[in-house]
């Protein structure tokens, strides 16, 4: 199959099966920008070398046992929604150092807030429990392993295991520990708006801008039954009660309309200089995909856009697919974003597009060669 793209980032695609078998191409593009010079400016488009890869395994801060993930592979088979997620740190206003402070990203009309506090941590007594004072900070990492939640095993009993199933790899949640049995232990450096922790052993809304785990909830009952009653009807494919709001990795008030190009982006207390802002670019991508029936056109939608305020870039990913009769072989050609003006006169006259002298020679050869 031919793959054409004028994109700078990378394209590629692979085979969905859907619940009832049938099988579709789903084509992936993703482009990564800098944040601009001039505050509020259209996003820069980087280099092809400074270019983030497509991912094709989930990746995580650690051992993916006991940390969070960082980034999902890139080949879901379609998200109903855009993902926005978010990975940095809360730099306290102008410098100086806080034991507090609120950190915010808008996308256009959709904002998330959250409470970002100094290290903390819990002393136990009669009347219950209680946090310390924060620690004053300059810089705090934004992430789930610093949001309510964790995994603790009691201490009495070695077999019995309780976790925060909304975050388990994260801290703050001690259902085993009572009394002095809780001095020292840390508590969360962040919180969502409106939800304060106030008891190591409630069930507190975990806070982070990050993706959320796959057997995590509310995550994991969108992945549907796997019983015997699956295991006898439907195996090998997926649960008829599944849904591709499974395929979504940010939280569910992270979860928007794809976005259309143009939308003001703003990061408060999420970069040093306090306030940063700049322009989605046009998410306006034409699709074609040639196959031995004909030709369809389509636009791909984006549905992941992930902010790096560490590394001040953003990637944005898009998403096309296309149902198959039979297999990937049907189709001929995949033609990925806007091409350029020559491929556009070669299309209205008929003819067939070579991006250079050396794929005009090798198509050339094939041709001489024959099928064998």
């Amino acid at each position: 199959m031919l793959l054409l793209t004028a994109l700078r980032g990378p394209v590629a695609y692979n085979l969905a099966i859907e619940a009832d078998g049938s099988e579709r191409m789903v084509a992936v593009a993703k482009q990564t920008y800098a944040f601009p010079q001039r505050d509020g400016a259209e996003l820069d488009l980087l280099p092809r070398s400074e270019q983030v890869a497509l991912v094709e395994v989930d990746e995580f801060a650690g051992d993916p046992v006991s940390s969070a993930p960082l980034i999902e592979n890139d080949y879901a088979g379609f998200k109903p929604r855009c993902d926005v997620l978010l990975h940095g740190s809360c730099h306290a206003p102008g410098g100086r150092k806080t034991q507090a402070c609120e950190v915010e990203v808008a996308v256009g009309p959709w904002r998330k807030r959250l409470r970002v506090l100094g290290d903390r941590a819990w002393t136990g007594g009669l009347a219950g429990a209680r946090l310390s004072e924060p620690v004053a900070f300059e810089c705090m990492e934004i992430s789930y392993a610093r949001a309510y939640g964790g995994t603790q095993v009691n201490p009495r009993d070695p077999s019995q295991v309780e976790l925060l199933r909304e975050n388990p790899v994260g801290v703050g949640f001690y259902p085993y520990s009572r009394g002095a049995g809780l001095d020292g232990l840390l508590g969360p450096n962040c919180e969502a708006i409106g939800d304060r922790v106030t008891s190591p052993w409630g069930r507190h809304q975990p806070a982070a801008f990050g993706p959320v785990g796959r057997s995590w909830l509310p995550r994991l009952p969108l992945a549907g039954t796997y019983d015997q009653s699956w295991l006898d009807q439907q195996f090998p494919f997926l649960p008829r009660d599944f849904r591709h709001d499974y395929f979504q990795s940010a939280p569910p008030d992270q979860q928007v309309s794809p976005p259309s190009g143009g939308e003001l982006c703003v990061l408060i207390n999420l970069t040093p200089e306090g306030r940063t802002s700049f322009i989605l670019p046009s998410t306006q991508m034409p699709v074609v995909f040639v196959h031995d029936d004909g030709r369809v056109e389509t636009q791909a939608i984006m549905d992941t856009l992930v902010i790096d305020a560490h590394h001040r870039r953003v990637t944005l990913t898009w998403r096309a697919s296309l149902a198959l009769h039979r297999s990937l072989a049907e189709v001929r050609e995949l033609v990925f974003g806007p091409m350029t003006p020559g491929w556009q006169r070669a299309q209205a006259r008929g003819k067939v597009y070579y991006r250079s002298l050396s794929e005009l020679c090798l198509a050339t050869a094939r041709a001489r060669l024959g099928p064998d």
